[in-house]
């Protein structure tokens, strides 16, 4: 009976998350944070001592925290569905849905935390024991191999797990990025070159894009058009170096965390990120964020040993490798600079050993200042354009637009229009993304006369506060709303709708099919991965900040050496501040995420090293 009940409580989960047909006049529709809330209450219902559950006493913090998670599911599922803050308190009726779905959701809220701290606690109390390999002869051999931890193996697992999506997707995924790098490269008109106030009117290569990265694909490029005569096979050795560098950064990691995993949670790990489509897919995805993602995790294992021992710092050959690891993420990416600046500011603070941490801070700061200031501009190379740096203010003043367009007076008016287009602000306003609104920045703008905009923005920020943070909340709350449906921006359709826009700009020899039987069919089981309850949360921005949140609640609570653990967590809320004051939601890129993706079985190490920590003693 119970197994019944359970299997369809499954099915109908699956179902809503998949069609999604309970719809209100509210348009509040069941998001799929709440199919996984059902699962979860079966699963502790069937399966679960609920009295240790209720037993578990929390403090006035963890409370707050149980209760703001609720707070954002409330938030972040009527945001989502597209209406602004009017479902909220748009009308008395909203006004009471609101109050009964918010109540919900901080019970909820409060409800997960207890049933984390209960399971973890019986986790970490418990020995684990693996028999898998007694029943499956493929897991025996996987175990066999995971318990002699070559690094050989997990390579050669993650090349042949990988395979079938590369082969099903040949030659690999073109995306609009990879179009506006190798516009710049063959020196064609593009969005970021027109967005920038070039140094030299015939180098259209800027700083918008990793410019390393960028020589590098369209060298690619060139070598497969002269050996074989067509992008395709660019596009095809690109995507082969891409795929072997990555299937050996993610072998190296498990590898590297085997000692304190464990044989059955290693096993798990590499089945996750070997079958999950996601991991294929972005391994044959022409980006800089991959490599971007492949070099952060070679960071955070290196972080995670100085972490243990803070006098690594003083050995040469450590200093070497994580100082070269600042630069290389530097290169690949401009925000990487600030958040390792962050990063730095934090361990300064909690280290004792500050003279090898000032040395490595100032080194990758001169460098990244040369680089960008004094070595790309000798070639012409041009800065990105200020725009990136001021989608909050944009979005802001744009919003107040919207809502108070009677309150701006012609003086101000004339004072925004120089900076960005006044028309265009109020009338393609789009509150999760910034594009529409900073595309109309004036590359030419002087200090003075963004000096005079901000003037204006400080004005209207006193005038109506509340705008400026709807502006700010509506931009950015994917990034702690674990409940989005991420649009399908990595696949065959967005492969052919790049390619056809690269043949518009002049790449003809490229070859553009529409996508087949078989790609469309590993589209659907891309749609299936990405949209499953709970597995769906692996692809969610919003999921991992709060899974930081909850361990880092977790080692106060539960933890001796707290200070070692919780400055673990420093390289993950570094990178996502920077995401958070972004141009886009985390309802939008799931590409910036891809390192926090990809590292997931590093967030939760610390559980494991502390466990075998404690077996130890």
């Amino acid at each position: 009976m119970k197994k019944s009940l359970l299997i369809c409580g499954l099915l109908f989960a699956a179902f809503i998350s998949f069609f999604n047909p309970l719809e209100c006049q509210f348009n509040l529709s069941v998001p799929r944070t709440v199919n996984c809330m059902m699962i979860l209450f079966l699963l502790v219902k069937f399966y679960t001592n609920r009295e240790k559950i209720s037993s578990v006493k929390l403090s006035k913090w963890e409370t707050f925290l149980g209760a703001f998670l609720g707070l954002c599911l409330n938030l972040g599922h009527g945001l989502f569905k597209g209406s602004g803050f009017d479902i909220f308190y748009g009308s008395a009726l909203a006004i009471a849905v609101s109050i009964f779905s918010t109540a919900f959701y901080v019970f909820f809220g409060i409800y997960v935390l207890k049933f984390f701290f209960c399971k973890t606690q019986e986790w970490l109390e418990t020995e684990s024991i693996t028999r898998m390999g007694e029943k499956c002869r493929l897991f025996g051999y996987l175990i066999k191999h995971i318990k002699e931890n070559r690094f050989s193996f997990y390579f050669l697992f993650f090349l042949v797990a990988w395979l079938l999506p590369f082969i099903i997707n040949f030659p690999g995924f073109v995306m609009f990025d990879t179009r506006n790098q190798i516009d710049m490269y063959y020196h064609i008109p593009n969005h970021h070159t027109n967005a920038s106030a070039l140094l030299d009117s015939g180098q259209y290569i800027t700083q918008h894009h990793s410019v390393p990265h960028t020589l590098f694909l369209g060298a690619i490029f060139d070598f497969g058009m002269k050996l074989f005569g067509t992008y395709e096979a660019g596009i095809f050795m690109y995507c082969i170096i891409q795929y072997v560098f990555m299937a050996a950064i993610v072998g190296y990691m498990f590898k590297s965390i085997n000692c304190y995993l464990g044989t059955k949670w290693t096993l798990l790990g590499i089945l996750l990120l070997g079958l999950h489509p996601f991991f294929p897919i972005s391994a044959i995805l022409i980006t800089k964020d991959i490599w971007f993602c492949g070099l952060f995790i070679v960071y955070v294992l290196k972080y995670y040993e100085l972490m243990r021992d803070p006098d690594k710092l003083r050995n040469k050959a450590f200093f070497v490798k994580f100082l070269a690891l600042a630069i290389l993420l530097i290169l690949l990416r401009n925000n990487a600079f600030y958040s390792l600046i962050l990063i730095s500011f934090a361990l300064l603070l909690f280290m004792k050993n500050r003279i090898h941490m000032i040395a490595y801070t100032c080194i990758f700061m001169v460098f990244s200042i040369l680089y960008s200031s004094v070595l790309l501009p000798r070639f012409d190379i041009s800065p990105g354009s200020p725009r990136e740096m001021l989608s909050i203010p944009f979005q802001q003043t744009a919003r107040y637009i919207n809502e108070f367009p009677d309150e701006v007076t012609e003086e101000e008016k004339e004072i925004i229009g120089k900076i960005i287009d006044y028309e265009a602000a109020s009338t393609q306003y789009d509150p999760e993304l910034s594009d529409a609104v900073k595309d109309t920045y004036n590359k030419y703008a002087t200090t003075d006369e963004l000096k005079d905009y901000f003037g204006v923005w400080f004005k209207m920020l006193l005038k109506h506060p509340v705008v400026y943070i709807e502006a700010f909340i509506e931009q950015n709350y994917g990034y702690y709303y674990p409940g989005v449906k991420y649009p399908m921006t990595y696949d065959c359709d967005n492969d052919y709708s790049a390619k056809v826009a690269m043949r518009s700009d002049g790449i003809k020899t490229l070859n553009v099919e529409k996508p087949g039987f078989i790609q469309r069919g590993y589209y659907w089981v891309q749609y299936v991965a990405y949209h499953t309850p709970f597995l769906c949360l692996l692809t969610d921005t919003g999921s991992y900040m709060w899974l930081w949140l909850f361990l880092i609640l977790l080692i106060i609570r539960k933890f001796e050496n707290k200070k070692k653990y919780l400055l673990y967590y420093i390289p993950y809320f570094a990178y996502m501040i920077l995401y958070l004051i972004g141009p886009a939601n985390g309802t939008i890129y799931l590409r910036y995420v891809m390192p926090f993706i990809y590292t997931f079985p590093l967030a939760l190490l610390p559980l494991f090293e502390y466990k075998a920590e404690k077996k130890i003693s």
